[in-house]
């Protein structure tokens, strides 16, 4: 299997099945160790072969997940080796399988084995170190886990990490891996202390820094969904910033499919409202799935705002294989949306396939109804 994983291989549906029953036949017989990196080989085979069927993972790998990560938990607080604690959080990420306790338990031996969170003057060969650990806040993240000891660890690096010269160049990729990864973290849970806001500004400068001299487009793409979602607490900090991401967001920016499901929902959506729009670009750059605008006309015809409608279709992709909670990068959209003015409605694929075909208008009305007064009533 990891000829495969390194020769960049991508397996057909039917050929990964059967390398996946060779390899349950010997699992018994399987040191711990072995198993650990079978099962994250496995999960980098899957996460290759299911774009090809369109599809976000294999459901007749699920038993073997359940098992794998069950044999995974008995052992973790008993594994010494940090890759191997990687590793199995890593298979997590990319078998798109949540387990809490078991991140949990990955992260208290890491730390401990490490003592990352020990380092008073950080020598350049010990970034590597606090790489891995903002590695594990980076997969908290991916599954929206909060996890506060992990995330105060790395802010108390960064600083130190930041005045370091004289840095070999992977030295440098990593010390910028840190900071983008602690601040995707921020983005869904702030910390909204003034010396972290001053941190987080420090942060976007370094990294606009190490880019004018190498341009990412991704990193530039991260700094601007981070400036949408937390531009209430940096006013006057992204001014001139802010315009020259959005550019180059949208000449970076593709436009997703319309899924049978989005389309579904919005063949509903019409009937209530005949004008909104699906697979809309926001003037932000913002890709929103249903839109709905709504003019408020005053007693004197005058149009005094527009309510501002995002309908959100969240089919399994948005959601881990074996659970109903909702990915990241999903919260984080409905953070910017929000922060944009829109009133987000949720329309999760588990919802929405239960209830009957007549039902469906009067379920979409009442989850905008819900919606408009959940966010009138918190504001």
């Amino acid at each position: 299997m990891e000829s495969l994983v390194k020769l960049n291989v991508r397996l057909q549906k039917v050929q990964l099945l059967k390398l996946v029953d060779v390899y349950e036949q010997l699992i018994q017989v399987t040191p711990p160790y072995s198993r650990f990196k079978a099962i994250y080989l496995i999960s980098q085979l899957e996460e290759r072969s299911c774009p090809l069927v369109q599809v976000p993972y294999y459901d007749e790998l699920q038993e073997l997940y359940e098992e794998e990560f069950k044999f995974a938990l008995s052992k973790s607080l008993d594994i010494q080796s940090p890759q191997a604690l990687l590793q199995i959080a890593r298979s997590l990420q990319k078998a798109k399988y949540l387990d809490q306790k078991l991140l949990n338990n990955i992260f208290l031996i890491f730390r401990v084995i490490t003592s990352y969170d020990q380092f008073q003057e950080i020598r350049p060969q010990e970034i590597h170190k606090i790489n891995e650990a903002s590695e594990l806040l980076q997969i908290f993240t991916h599954f929206s886990i909060e996890n506060k000891i992990l995330s105060q660890d790395i802010k108390a690096l960064i600083p130190k990490l930041l005045e370091l010269k004289d840095l070999e160049d992977i030295q440098v990729s990593r010390i910028k891996k840190i900071c983008l990864r602690y601040l995707r973290y921020q983005l869904l849970y702030l910390d909204k202390g003034s010396d972290n806001i001053d941190l987080i500004k420090e942060i976007i400068r370094h990294i606009l820094l190490l880019n004018k001299k190498q341009p990412n487009i991704k990193d530039f793409n991260q700094l601007y969904q981070a400036i949408l979602v937390l531009k209430p607490h940096i006013k006057g900090f992204q001014q001139g910033i802010e315009e020259n991401l959005h550019n180059i967001w949208n000449n970076s920016f593709q436009s997703s499919i319309v899924s049978k499901f989005e389309q579904d929902v919005y063949d509903i959506a019409k009937k209530i409202y005949p004008d909104c729009k699906t697979n809309t670009i926001d003037s932000s750059g913002q890709e929103v799935d249903i839109m709905i605008l709504i003019d408020q006309i005053n007693p004197d015809g005058i149009n005094e705002k527009t309510l501002k409608i995002a309908i959100e279709v969240n089919g399994v992709y948005h959601y881990s294989r074996n659970s109903e909670n909702q990915m990241g990068r999903d919260k984080i959209k409905t953070k910017i949306l929000e922060n944009l003015g829109y009133f987000v409605v949720d329309v999760p694929y588990y919802h929405w396939y239960i209830v009957e075909d007549a039902k469906k208008e009067e379920f979409l009305r009442d989850k905008i109804r819900l919606s408009l007064q959940n966010r009138s009533n918190n504001q």
